[in-house]
This record gives C-alpha cells, sequence and structure tokens, in this order.
C-alpha cells in the first residue's frame, strides 16, 4: 500500500491537530495536560507525554482509528499509545526517540512488518518535529521493516491542515 495512502485525509487532519494543540498547551504550561500513565517515566520528556496524552484511548476520537494503552519497559512501567485499525499499528514518537533502539519499536517491527507485502497490519511510526517554542514544525510517517529499518516515509505536508 502507498504509505500517502495508509491515513485517510480526515486521520492525518485530526492527528495534526492533535499534536499542533497539544504542543501549544505543553508551550503555555498547561496544569491539565497529562494522562499521568504517559508520563510517569518521561519526566525529561514532558512534551513527547503531553502529545502522547491527546491519543489516550479516552481522549482519542478520530473515525477509523482506535487507541489503546500499551505498556513496556522495565516492570511495564512506561505506558504510550498505541492507534490502529484492519490495516495499520501506528506509534508516535518525538524526532529526538532513538527509534532503532527502541525494544517496543522493535517487537512491533517484528510482530507486524516481517512480510509487509503479504501480510496486515503493518507497523508505522509517526515522528512528530517541533521547534525551540514547542511548536509543531515537522511531521513523518515512516514504515521500518522487521530488521527497524525505513524503507518508506512521508513528509505531511502540515501547512495544509
Amino acid at each position: 500500500m502507498d504509505i500517502k495512502r495508509v491515513l485517510s485525509e480526515s486521520q492525518t487532519n485530526s492527528i495534526v491537530n492533535i499534536i499542533r494543540d497539544k504542543c501549544r498547551l505543553f508551550h503555555e504550561k498547561n496544569e491539565d495536560l497529562y494522562y499521568n500513565p504517559y508520563v510517569i517515566m518521561r519526566k525529561q520528556h514532558a512534551l513527547t507525554g503531553a502529545v502522547l496524552t491527546g491519543f489516550a484511548p479516552m481522549n482519542m476520537q478520530i473515525e477509523g482509528l482506535a487507541s489503546r494503552d500499551v505498556n513496556y519497559g522495565p516492570q511495564n512501567k512506561m505506558c504510550q499509545p498505541e492507534l490502529y485499525n484492519e490495516n495499520a499499528v501506528f506509534h508516535i514518537y518525538s524526532n529526538k526517540a532513538n527509534i532503532e533502539k527502541n525494544n517496543l519499536v522493535r517487537t512491533k517491527c517484528e510482530q507486524f512488518n516481517r512480510d509487509i507485502e503479504n501480510t496486515k497490519p503493518n507497523f508505522y511510526i509517526i515522528r512528530f518535529k517541533t521547534n525551540g517554542s514547542d511548536q509543531l514544525v515537522g511531521l513523518t510517517l515512516l514504515l521500518p521493516n522487521k530488521d527497524v529499518q525505513i524503507i518508506d516515509e512521508y513528509e505531511i505536508p502540515i501547512m495544509q491542515y
């Protein structure tokens, strides 16, 4: 499947707006911003925790996508949302995350991307980038293979949303 068609226009619009809004609220130091399971182990990555909060199962309402919490890490104390439908599974990371060394990413790539052409769902990464003022400046959809090598990517034109 063409990576540009993995998400519909409406889904892409919703994802861009959620991330943009959470970045704005983070910059404004909004106290009610966080979903505790996503920030408990992310003290140094508070912006990522704020962004992920927008995709918590009880918050996210994007037609054609569902969200569930995924626990991982030492004693399963870390948590993040996993967006999914019958064709794709998505995780969201900042551009500062080292996805190649992330054990959860490795597991998902092994699980979902062994035979990308012939099996569904596939695992994708949505990577966001912010500037020094915590404003969203870039969003990229990545398709890694089973070895976590990026084999396709699509730079989402966030300015049109």
